[in-house]
């Protein structure tokens, strides 16, 4: 117990060191959070499309609407943590000369991962009201595998764009 004391000491002290800042959203960074949000509405106000199965059994019902509210919850939450960038873990140690770079990269990779994870939702969504309304099976495996890989795409950029400085300098310490 005493240890994870301890780790939680150190953790506070090192996001305490990390210098506050008010990020202004690029243009994209705008782009991504707007589009974010109308595919929200967007989801939400077709409740013929997500709530009532013309065709379908009671389970249809709840799940679609239990993806529905994950992906409210998702963008609801990548909203609320976005606030809070100097409370982030980050690969490089974090200096009052690197921060703003660190958390508008990680403000975005958010956004990214925010916009990719409503997709997702969505395409759950869609895939399951073709089946239920069409009688068609879709191949969900396929349909997993490339949206795990479309998952990985806003990592894959964050971090590409994070170790940028530390290739060009030589040093990956």
């Amino acid at each position: 117990m005493w240890d994870i004391y301890c780790a939680m000491k150190v953790w506070n002290k090192k996001v305490e060191e990390q210098p506050k800042l008010e990020i202004v959203p690029a243009y994209w960074d705008q782009v991504m959070d707007i589009a974010v949000w109308v595919l929200l509405v967007g989801m939400i106000s077709f409740p013929a499309y997500l709530f009532v199965v013309p065709t379908g059994s009671k389970d249809m019902e709840s799940t679609s609407l239990i993806f529905a509210l994950l992906g409210i919850s998702t963008v609801i939450g990548f909203h609320y943590l976005k606030r809070y960038p100097h409370r982030f873990n980050y690969l490089a140690r974090i200096t009052p000369e690197n921060a703003l770079r660190q958390y508008t990269l990680a403000l975005r990779m958010m956004r990214m991962l925010n916009l990719v994870m409503l997709l997702v939702f969505i395409s759950i969504l869609i895939m399951m009201y073709i089946q239920d309304t069409q009688d068609k099976q879709l191949d969900e495996g396929l349909i997993v595998m490339f949206i795990m890989i479309i998952g990985f795409i806003p990592m894959g950029y964050y971090l590409w764009k994070s170790m940028e400085k530390k290739r060009a300098s030589g040093r990956f310490s």
